[in-house]
C-alpha cells in the first residue's frame, strides 16, 4: 500500500477519514510472489525501497474501526466479512499483531453466500494466473462501445471486482491510475501488478460497501455484479464514489438461452464440491466443448453457406481464444455460489434506483446474452 492511497480511502462503515499506522514496509520484507508464468506487457521502473507499507493498520477517526494492512493490501471489508477473512487466511498476522489492535471483529453474522463468494473467487483468481496474455481484446469487447483505450489516458478509475488484475493490467497500459477492489484473496494476485505499475492500488473491499471517497473519473465493473446477492446495492455503492455527471460502465449476464439450462443444473452439484475437483471438471467440460462445439464452429464458419448457422452456436467466443481461457470460463460458471441473469429492465432499474441518468444499454454481440451499459450519476 502506498501512502497516496489514503487520498482515495474512507471508512466503509461511517465514511470517516482514516489514519495509517505502518508496522512493516516493503523493503523490510523478503519479497512478493509475482505472476507464475505470465508477466504484464510493460514493466516501469521499480518502486524505491520503503514506498510500500507491507503491514499496518488503518483507524477511522469517526467510529474508531480498525482495518489491517496485510501483504501490502488494506483490508476494508465490513466487520463480519473481515473477521471471516482474517480467521481463514491471516491467522499469522493476528498472532503477531493482536496487541496492536483495540478490538478485532467477530465473524458471527457474516452472510453465508458472501463468505462462499469470497472464498470461491479467491481460489479462482489465485489459481488461474496464466490468462493475462490475450485479455486486452476480450476486455475491450466487454466494455465497447462505452469505453475505448483513449478514455483511460490520464484518468483515475475504480475497477470493481478486479480479480487477479486482468482488466487493470489492460487499462494501466493505456495510461490510467487504477484502484482495484475485490472481496476476495484475489487482491493479493492483483497487488503483484504494483511491482510493475506504480499507479496501481489494490484494496480488499465489498462491492456493496465500497470504502472510497467520490474521487474517480469513472468506474467500471466486468463480469462481477451477476455474482452478488443484491446487485442493486452495488450500483448504489458505486454512485457514492462518483461526482455528478461521472460514469459507471458495467458488463453483466443477460437472460440465458435454453441451452444454458443444463449448466445451471450442473451448478447445483459443482457449487458444493471442493474447488480442486471443480477445476478438474472444468478441464473435462472445456475438452468436451472443444470437440462438440468449437471445432464444428470453426469448420462451419469457414464455409460461406454455413457461416450464419455457425454464428448461432453457443460458446463460439472461445473459438478465438486459447484453450486455457475456455477452462477458466468453465470454472467461473461452475464455481460461483451466486449467478443471476438480468433483463434490460433489470439493469435499467439498478441504474435508476442508484441515481444514475442518461442510461444506455447495448446487447453485446458475439457472446451469449449479455449487456454492457453506462449511466451518469445524477
Amino acid at each position: 500500500m502506498k501512502q497516496r492511497l489514503l487520498d482515495f480511502l474512507q471508512c466503509p462503515e461511517c465514511a470517516g477519514e482514516l489514519d495509517l499506522d505502518a508496522f512493516l514496509r516493503k523493503d523490510e520484507h523478503p519479497g512478493l510472489a509475482l505472476f507464475k508464468d505470465s508477466q504484464p506487457p510493460t514493466a516501469p521502473a521499480p518502486l524505491q525501497p520503503g514506498e510500500e507499507i507491507w503491514e499496518g493498520k488503518l483507524t477511522c477517526r469517526g467510529c474508531a474501526r480498525e482495518f489491517p494492512v496485510i501483504a501490502g493490501v488494506p483490508r476494508l471489508l465490513p466487520s463480519a466479512l473481515l473477521a471471516a477473512s482474517l480467521r481463514e487466511f491471516h491467522g499469522d498476522f493476528i498472532a503477531r499483531y493482536r496487541d496492536r489492535f483495540r478490538d478485532l471483529p467477530d465473524p458471527a453474522g457474516a452472510e453465508r453466500k458472501r463468505v462462499e463468494t469470497m472464498n470461491a473467487f479467491g481460489y479462482q483468481w489465485t489459481t488461474f494466473l496464466q490468462n493475462f496474455d490475450n485479455y486486452r481484446g476480450l476486455f475491450y469487447s466487454f466494455v465497447r462501445p462505452y469505453l475505448a483505450p483513449e478514455d483511460f489516458r490520464g484518468k483515475r478509475v475504480l475497477d470493481v471486482g478486479c480479480g487477479s488484475g486482468r482488466p487493470a493490467s489492460v487499462v494501466l497500459n493505456d495510461g490510467a491510475e487504477v484502484v482495484g477492489a475485490d472481496i476476495s484473496q484475489a487482491v493479493e494476485s492483483a497487488y503483484a501488478l504494483s511491482a510493475y505499475y506504480p499507479n496501481f492500488h489494490a484494496v480488499q473491499a465489498d462491492a456493496s460497501a465500497l470504502p472510497f471517497k467520490p474521487c474517480f473519473d469513472f468506474v467500471y465493473s466486468v463480469a462481477v455484479i451477476q455474482h452478488i446477492p443484491r446487485p442493486g446495492d452495488v450500483f448504489k455503492s458505486v454512485a457514492r464514489t462518483l461526482s455528478p455527471g461521472q460514469r459507471f460502465v458495467v458488463w453483466v449476464y443477460g437472460r440465458r438461452e435454453w441451452w444454458y439450462k443444463p449448466i445451471d443444473a450442473l451448478r447445483l452439484l459443482t457449487t458444493r464440491l471442493p474447488y480442486p475437483i471443480v477445476r478438474v471438471l472444468s478441464w473435462v467440460c472445456a475438452i468436451a466443448s472443444e470437440i462438440l462445439l468449437l471445432t464444428p464452429y470453426r469448420v462451419l464458419a469457414a464455409i460461406p453457406v454455413t457461416r450464419r448457422l455457425a454464428e448461432r452456436m453457443p460458446g463460439r467466443i472461445y473459438a478465438r481464444l486459447p484453450f486455457r481461457e475456455n477452462v477458466l470460463g468453465w470454472f467461473d460458471r461452475l464455481i460461483a455460489p451466486v449467478t443471476q441473469y438480468f433483463s434490460r429492465g433489470d439493469v435499467e432499474r439498478f441504474y435508476a434506483d442508484a441515481g444514475f441518468e442518461q442510461v444506455e444499454l447495448y446487447a453485446r454481440p458475439d457472446a451469449s446474452a449479455s449487456w454492457v451499459g453506462q449511466g451518469r450519476k445524477r
